[in-house]
């Protein structure tokens, strides 16, 4: 039980630090831990769809 709590709290905080990283300062880490878990998946799924939309024009913004 243990283990799986302590992987789970890991993958959390793998994700929120991603999220923080690519929201490049709009949003701390404090902040980014206080949103439910489907609110960090928007926002993921959101920055996973700008980055791919982006990657695929000749003169990409990031």
């Amino acid at each position: 039980m243990f283990g799986r709590l302590q992987a789970d709290s890991r993958a959390l905080i793998k994700e929120v630090v991603q999220l923080v990283y690519f929201m490049r300062g709009g949003v701390t880490y404090e902040e980014m831990m206080r949103r439910t878990p489907g609110e960090r998946s928007e926002i993921s799924d959101f920055i996973e769809k700008r980055l791919e939309d982006e990657s695929k024009k000749m003169n990409p913004v990031y």
